[in-house]
């Protein structure tokens, strides 16, 4: 029953994607540019990575110390307020 349902469906979606050709390539194109766009971005991010700890490998520096600082308060009243709402 279930085998027979399976090539039923695989069937009408065939049937569908030779119907409709012109809505299915545009959805193949679709997916391409975006599996495409991700794969890029990743490579892209992983390239700057490596870019990055071989600069600091360059430095010759086992130990890199990172620290945050505070941003620099404005004097004027209207910025303190606005930068209260927005930090808490």
């Amino acid at each position: 029953m279930k085998r027979l349902r399976l090539f039923r469906d695989i069937q009408l979606g065939i049937k569908n994607l030779l119907l409709h050709k012109l809505r299915s390539l545009l959805t193949m194109l679709g997916v391409v540019f975006g599996v495409g766009s991700v794969i890029a971005m990743l490579a892209v991010g992983e390239g700057a990575s490596k870019e990055a700890l071989e600069q600091i490998r360059r430095l010759g520096s086992h130990n890199v110390i990172v620290s945050a600082m505070k941003p620099s308060e404005e004097q004027s009243a209207a910025n303190t307020r606005v930068r209260m709402s927005l930090y808490g």
